[in-house]
């Protein structure tokens, strides 16, 4: 049953998003304003889009059927056998997806860590969405992949299924008038405990005064109501646990809140130069400064091409973390700055002490065909060194492949690859074989709680399988 604050949760978001499909947006702010540069990255690559649907379409959906092996790799190998379907389907803006693997073990069970949570019941559902990110309107349920807020300085390449045992489906939705818009993320559509909403406007739109019309100011909110404070402790060095293998903790609210500025001094057709600032409060601890440029150039070829470079300077007061909700939060909310400290990430930012550094990002966009993307972040202080890269390809319909890679706490260079437990790695490629058959093969490094060892483990799941697909 859910409780009334996420009640209220739900009721607030259908009305903005209903405000955004109702409110018109003034006749000059269309004409004038131009969308912020896209640093908020959400990957239209989806496990089961990839069956051949084109855009419009309306038929009956087809169906994935497939099987393949699970192997579950966490010093131990377990296997499973892994049977999967997929069906999608797209209508004008809408889409929606639905994967359901089955792991079934040496005695013919369903894995029991699959189906022990109401949460889990949400697996079955890849994406339901309207619109992409960038639209007038989008929304999503589903699974969070790579997703961002803003400038993501409050939330970064956030993904909701970390955790194996307990991946979660998220909720966005938002949209942009021209003049103004909104951004709205929640991390678990079951219980609404980690929620990030930004509101930004373009105050000077209606003006008509060249540069200054292209002024956006935002706020950004982001609150974690059931953040671990403290483990409850069992006694002898260990933490308690339900009956499902959850940490028992103590609760204490999270509040993160920010203010944003940018200022696009350049809007060619071919050249954009926007500067922004981001300043960022953690409710009882520090304060983070973000001053940054954005540059974007659209290269000269035949399809539509885009190179986008970030660059960023940071300063931090004691007890600030940057992107707090970030690839890691799933779990590094229980255990951080390492997975096998004893602190809370909610704990631990009292131990955080003053820092400076920088981060950059490079992008090469072509849409709809491919991404590559990569980006770095460096202070003086270890835990917040980090690399992140990504490389989507979907430019022809018999081969459809994604990575994604993020290294945290790289204390040296030599640690930039090496395949740790401060590693997440995600890869799928779908390759075409024979007319609806398929290759289908994925690798994802989850985690999981090992209560001996009382600390989370890596768990590097690699599914080699074959896909049949029937169309009607």
């Amino acid at each position: 049953m859910s409780s009334p604050s996420a009640t209220a949760h739900v009721i607030l978001t259908a009305a903005v998003c209903a405000t955004g499909l109702v409110l018109p947006a003034p006749a000059s702010a269309q004409e004038t304003s131009r969308p912020p540069p896209d640093i908020a990255r959400f990957s239209p690559f989806e496990p089961s889009a990839g069956l051949g649907i084109t855009e419009g379409e309306l038929q009956l959906p087809p169906i994935g059927v497939g099987t393949g092996f699970n192997g579950l790799d966490s010093g131990e190998t377990d296997a499973f056998l892994l049977l999967r379907f997929y069906t999608a389907f797209k209508l004008w803006r809408f889409g929606a997806g639905l994967n359901l693997n089955l792991q079934v073990d040496d005695d013919g069970q369903l894995r029991e860590e699959d189906f022990d949570e109401p949460s889990d019941w949400f697996r079955v559902v890849d994406y339901i969405r309207f619109g992409e990110p960038g639209d007038f309107f989008h929304a999503r349920v589903g699974k969070l992949r790579d997703y961002s807020v803003g400038h993501g300085t409050i939330m970064g390449h956030y993904y909701s299924d970390t955790d194996l045992d307990s991946p979660k489906s998220g909720g966005a939705a938002g949209f942009d008038l021209g003049w103004w818009g909104t951004q709205y993320v929640t991390s678990d559509v079951s219980l609404f405990n980690l929620q990030v909403g930004r509101v930004y406007m373009r105050p000077l739109s209606d003006l008509g005064i060249p540069v200054l019309d292209q002024l956006a100011v935002g706020v950004t909110v982001g609150v974690d109501i059931t953040a671990p404070r403290k483990l409850i402790d069992a006694g002898g060095g260990l933490v308690k646990v339900d009956s499902d293998g959850n940490l028992k903790v103590r609760e204490d609210p999270l509040v993160v809140y920010g203010a944003d500025l940018e200022l696009p001094l350049f809007t060619g057709l071919l050249w954009d130069v926007t500067p922004y600032a981001d300043y960022n409060h953690i409710v009882g601890h520090g304060t983070g400064g973000h001053f940054g440029m954005i540059s974007r150039v659209a290269l000269p070829f035949a399809v539509e091409t885009d190179l986008i470079a970030r660059a960023e300077f940071r300063v931090f007061q004691a007890e600030y973390i940057p992107t707090y909700f970030d690839t890691f939060y799933e779990i590094e909310r229980f255990r951080f700055p390492d997975l096998a400290d004893p602190s809370t990430k909610r704990d631990a930012i009292d131990e955080q002490s003053a820092a400076k550094g920088w981060y950059g990002e490079l992008r090469w966009v072509v849409p709809d065909l491919v991404e590559v993307a990569a980006s770095y972040e460096d202070s003086d202080k270890d835990q917040h060194d980090s690399l992140d890269a990504y490389v989507q390809f979907t430019a022809v319909e018999w081969l459809r492949l994604r990575a994604h890679y993020h290294k945290r706490n790289i204390t040296d260079y030599e640690r930039v690859f090496s395949f740790d437990d401060q590693t997440f790695l995600s890869a799928h490629v779908l390759f075409k074989l024979y007319s609806g058959l398929y290759a289908d093969v994925s690798f994802t490094r989850t985690w999981v709680f090992d209560e001996d060892d009382q600390r989370f483990r890596p768990v590097d799941v690699y599914s080699p399988g074959i896909m049949f697909i029937v169309e009607f």
